[in-house]
């Protein structure tokens, strides 16, 4: 049977895995264009998900070196794959180039995507956490461009001197709308145990955004 490329036409789902993709995928161009994505082995079912969802073998379960926790991973080669996600800026140099197109960056499913693959939250002092982290400063800003109605302005800064990646973190209630922001209503896809970590569950999340004082 024929490869369906799933990013076409570009459905909720297709966005969201697009975000992860561009967070956690590892991208190689040549002549055999693969795509491969890593987890640990407690995100078995979420890397089985994204097989179905792509099309590829179920994941394969391997002990890397030098770890001694075993993790899965799904792999595809495809020119057209590859190629898709050229056209939305997610290239094998995506680490030190990555910028999305206005269809993603205004998409609350695109940012719940990078947030499961690059983002964290928690907890200090009774306070709520949330950050997003890359190598460029230029996808960060485009986040914080799109959580701006829920958080107010947000500056993206240089995680070290010496450490080329960079950071944009918020606390307190904006942190609260910074993640609710990216849970519309009918949210049928994140990673639980990202989510899970925040002193919220979802139905607290999507109950905030039915809120019309925050409209």
């Amino acid at each position: 049977m024929a490869w369906r490329n799933p990013f076409v036409p570009l459905t909720q789902e297709g966005k969201y895995w697009l975000g992860f993709i561009a967070a956690d995928g590892n991208i190689s161009g040549g002549l055999y264009p693969r795509l491969t994505l890593k987890l640990q082995i407690g995100d078995l079912d979420h890397l089985r998900r994204f097989a179905s969802f792509l099309g590829a073998p179920s994941p394969c379960v391997f002990t890397q070196t030098g770890r001694s926790k075993p993790q899965a991973k799904v792999a595809k080669r495809s020119r057209e794959l590859y190629d898709t996600l050229e056209e939305y800026g997610i290239t094998p140099h995506k680490s030190k180039t990555l910028t999305v197109p206005a269809l993603l960056s205004q998409s609350p499913h695109f940012w719940r995507g990078y947030f499961d693959g690059d983002g964290s939250v928690w907890t200090y002092r009774n306070t709520l956490y949330m950050e997003l982290c890359n190598g460029t400063p230029e996808i960060l800003e485009q986040w914080c461009a799109f959580v701006h109605p829920f958080t107010g302005p947000m500056t993206v800064r240089k995680m070290s001197k010496n450490h080329n990646a960079y950071r944009a973190r918020v606390g307190g209630p904006k942190a609260v709308a910074a993640l609710a922001s990216m849970v519309p209503s009918g949210t049928s896809i994140l990673l639980g145990r990202k989510w899970q970590r925040a002193p919220l569950n979802l139905q607290g999340l999507l109950s905030l955004l039915a809120d019309p004082t925050r409209r």
